[in-house]
């Protein structure tokens, strides 16, 4: 991958800026990508933010400061102009390129590894299958505090890697 950003799921959360991982915090800013991450391209609305962020009892300041994370996640995305973390109706959404996410990118391979496997070309249904698996570095979403949120979605893509 050239200088674009790329994100990494399957496992640790992280980002990369070519093969250069860019600091991005830890604690609520780490979770808040994740959050965004689980459903690239679909706005998710601030109280779901602040639900999975702070669990039942946010604080009286947990609008203010969800806001807070998406300004300094910006900031470290180097997404001035927020093309990438884009702000809507009464949440945010984070546009991520197909093949700048490590899970769209295993689901493509996972999808093309298995026709080519029904169309009979083993060898390169095994190229494609152990490109996919190649792509994991542990459990998804890995050191994300969600407070219990998708618990059922990662272990659909534990099945999936097996």
């Amino acid at each position: 991958m050239d200088g674009r950003l790329s994100f990494e799921v399957l496992g640790p959360v992280r980002v990369r800026q070519g093969a250069d991982e860019v600091p991005i915090g830890s604690g609520q800013r780490r979770a808040l990508l994740a959050l965004l991450l689980r459903r690239p391209s679909e706005p998710i609305a601030a109280e779901s933010l602040i639900d999975s962020l702070w669990g039942e009892d946010p604080p009286p300041t947990a609008r203010t400061a969800l806001q807070v994370h998406v300004s300094q996640l910006r900031k470290a995305l180097g997404d001035a102009d927020g093309s990438l973390i884009q702000t809507v109706a009464n949440g945010y959404l984070i546009a991520v390129a197909d093949d700048a996410l490590d899970l769209r990118r295993f689901r493509r391979l996972f999808r093309e590894g298995r026709q080519e496997l029904a169309d009979g070309d083993i060898a390169r249904a095994r190229e494609l299958l152990d490109e996919a698996v190649s792509l994991w570095h542990g459990a998804p979403f890995d050191g994300v505090d969600l407070n219990g949120i998708g618990v059922a979605d990662e272990a659909t893509l534990e099945e999936e890697r097996d």
